[in-house]
């Protein structure tokens, strides 16, 4: 009985504080953030789990995101790369893991509550577990390995559009990301991903410093 008394006064205190301090300070300028995020990828028709972190360094009517996102390929997925050393000239590759790394210039051009944003920049796309499947020889593998290091690397261009509602110096948002398709990645189709999370701020971006004279 003490504990869940002790709990619930700690989780009333908690949210008093929390509306206190969202009352005391409602600007979302100038600010950072950190927040996290997960959602789902797809791409050639094979569909992904993501989760991940940012960082949002916000202006006044802009703000750039740093950000990180892991891919989960549910049971697995394959393409077909190019082998000279395939009697087909071709092999199978699977793969399960990816991962991206995001730097990412939003406008956002509204100071509502409920804020519509868009935004483009740079992702470095990787996949981390790419093997040869079904090679008939040791030269087609090998041969099928080579491709893997050249292809399982890229970076992007990346285009975001995306909503935000802000309470206080928390945000829950909702974005969907475009990068476009290369023949130098081992995934050759366009790659969308649809994500939703939280953000937090914790301080200015900026500080005021003030000199005695």
């Amino acid at each position: 009985m003490r504990r869940t008394t002790k709990l619930a006064t700690f989780v009333a205190v908690f949210l008093f504080t929390s509306a206190n301090l969202s009352a005391q300070d409602d600007s979302w300028q100038r600010r950072w953030y950190w927040g996290a995020q997960g959602g789902v990828a797809l791409q050639g028709g094979n569909t992904a789990g993501t989760v991940g972190g940012h960082w949002l360094i916000t202006g006044k009517r802009s703000a750039l995101s740093m950000g990180f996102d892991a891919i989960f390929f549910e049971g697995g997925s394959s393409e077909i790369v190019t082998n000279a050393q395939s009697a087909t000239g071709a092999s199978t590759v699977g793969y399960s893991k990816g991962r991206r790394l995001q730097l990412i210039l939003y406008g956002i051009p509204n100071d509502n509550k409920l804020q519509v944003y868009g935004g483009a920049g740079i992702a470095i796309s990787q996949i981390t577990d790419a093997q040869p499947l079904n090679t008939l020889s040791t030269a087609e593998f090998n041969g099928a390995l080579n491709r893997i290091e050249e292809l399982d690397t890229k970076a992007f261009l990346v285009f975001v559009a995306g909503a935000q509602l802000r309470m206080g110096r928390t945000a829950l948002f909702g974005e969907y990301k475009l990068f476009p398709a290369t023949d130098t990645f081992l995934i050759q189709s366009d790659q969308h991903q649809i994500s939703a999370g939280i953000r937090y701020s914790l301080t200015h971006a900026n500080e005021e410093i003030q000199v005695e004279r």
